[in-house]
């Protein structure tokens, strides 16, 4: 690779054809010899179709017969990096490339008288010392390329910009700084360059306004978007330690679920907050925490078939139910027919279903009926009593203690006594997450959709901004005053033929004459 100045006379190029055995090809017609030039990087093995052709030069009578050369040819005047590449045409298909040459980046002749400091240093005093501080010379120096200037009559494209770029070269590989570049303008004549000089003075003061202004909003919007991700993140890190508390599970295997058809086992269809709930609901149902929940009969017969019968199944097409909305039993027309104590509620109240919540009423419904749920044993006696006593069926009555009263009043006994949680050995409803993570979900949903909004709102403002100049740039401003002569021009024409028309008529009814029968 070479380095050449801009304008200047490519070196002679001399090109030699090896033959097959290694010796040079002298029965060669020099007009088959072409050297290609073009402006970029490597192609490959052929040129690019906008390479320039310059043909081989006449040979000298000191030159051999088998060397062909290419003498005077101009580099161009556009700076940047060519590429140099030699054809033999063998025929008119038949082509011999050579190897693709490359030039380095072509530049204006530029020279500087000297490399200066931009203030004297003094003299470093230094010593043979383990302290690196003594052993500095230079703590830091600024040096001035003084009076950079270009070569009189360099050539140059009137009114074009060229790059000028400054690098350093540092022996230590492992270092690398980046080249400072200055741009700079070329004129032809000095009056010219007065102009220019004016209006690149304008520009750089509107390019450093414009770049101010730039960091400026990009500063802000940078800003911006980290306290939104700031707060994304506070709010993720705060449903990630959520999520890892540990919560209460139903510790039922269930290989069923995914099933075509299946729902899944009862203990994984719902959730229950409350651990004392719970523990005495699932217990309550403890038959019917392993019973697998199916769309449709034909589902449940598959598993039944599949498990020898072991595995209890129910399917939906075949559960009895119709909507509830009865109040507690206690309640009449609106009205309590007494005052219960210990919080009665139904216990299907108390269910949490995180999917299929339809299908999972109508089971839970069959479940559980109308069991309702209470503090202790005396509230419960209590609350059954003003039932039935006010001639009202009541169902059965489960406590937070863990004591049942069965729907026809028995209570007591091992077989109505819940039993610790931990003896459930995992058969029982599992927690839900807190509200909490649902509502911060929530409210992340909500600054992502916010944040979507706001961007959008900001391309549609840009857009409005970019077609608003464009309306009222020159070219439209143009556009406009053709458009007013064009209809201006329109209507004069039809003024024009409208009194052609009633000339034509008038003219008409002149030369007409009467017919009479």
């Amino acid at each position: 690779a070479a380095s050449l100045h801009a304008g200047d006379i490519f070196p002679v190029f001399t090109v030699i054809v090896i033959s097959e055995d290694g010796t040079p090809v002298r029965n060669i017609c020099p007009a088959n010899l072409s050297m290609l030039l073009w402006k970029g990087t490597v192609s490959g093995s052929y040129p690019p179709s906008t390479a320039s052709t310059l043909k081989c030069s006449k040979r000298k009578d000191t030159e051999n017969d088998d060397c062909f050369c290419f003498r005077d040819k101009q580099i161009p005047e556009l700076a940047g990096q060519y590429v140099v590449q030699f054809v033999l045409a063998l025929d008119e298909t038949k082509h011999l490339w050579s190897k693709q040459v490359r030039t380095h980046t072509l530049f204006c002749p530029i020279y500087s008288v000297k490399l200066a400091p931009e203030a004297p240093a003094s003299t470093p005093v230094v010593s043979n010392s383990s302290n690196r501080t003594n052993r500095t010379l230079l703590d830091s120096l600024n040096l001035k390329i003084m009076d950079l200037a270009l070569l009189e009559n360099s050539p140059g494209v009137d009114g074009a910009e060229y790059i000028l770029q400054f690098s350093a070269e540092i022996h230590q590989k492992s270092v690398a700084i980046a080249p400072y570049i200055l741009p700079l303008r070329f004129c032809n004549d000095a009056e010219n360059q007065k102009v220019i000089v004016s209006l690149s003075k304008k520009k750089d003061r509107l390019s450093q306004t414009v770049l101010m202004y730039q960091e400026f909003f990009d500063t802000n919007n940078q800003l911006t978007s980290e306290l939104e991700c700031r707060h994304c993140r506070f709010w993720f890190t705060i449903l990630t330690k959520i999520e890892n508390q540990p919560l209460r599970k139903c510790g039922i295997s269930d290989p069923f679920k995914g099933s075509p058809q299946v729902l899944g086992k009862v203990g994984h269809l719902a959730q229950v907050e409350d651990d004392d709930a719970a523990k005495v609901i699932s217990w309550h149902i403890l038959g019917d925490m392993d019973c697998v929940v199916t769309e449709t009969t034909s589902a449940a017969k598959k598993i039944y078939d599949d498990t020898q019968g072991r595995q209890q199944v129910i399917p939906l097409e075949t559960v009895f139910w119709r909507p509830n909305d009865r109040p507690l039993p206690h309640i009449r027309n609106g009205s309590p027919l007494f005052r219960p104590i210990g919080n009665p509620e139904f216990v299907k109240d108390m269910l949490i279903f995180p999917e299929h919540v339809e299908s999972c009423n109508k089971v839970f419904a069959s479940l559980l009926g109308d069991t309702i749920l209470i503090d202790d044993l005396d509230s419960a006696n209590h609350y059954r009593r003003g039932v039935v006593q006010n001639k009202m069926q009541c169902p059965t009555l489960l406590t937070r203690q863990g004591e049942r009263i069965r729907s026809n009043g028995k209570f007591g006994g091992l077989q109505n006594k819940a039993p610790s949680i931990e003896k459930l050995r995992g058969q029982v409803f599992g927690a839900p997450l807190p509200k909490e993570y649902n509502r911060i979900r929530h409210q992340m949903e909500l600054l992502q959709q916010c944040c979507v909004a706001m961007q959008k709102a900001s391309e549609v403002r840009s857009e409005y901004n970019s077609h608003l100049e464009h309306l009222q740039s020159p070219e439209m401003k143009q556009k406009q005053q053709d458009l007013q002569q064009q209809e201006q021009e329109l209507r004069e024409l039809e003024e024009t033929l409208g009194m052609c028309f009633w000339h034509c008529r008038a003219a008409y009814f002149l030369n007409a004459k009467p017919e009479f029968r």
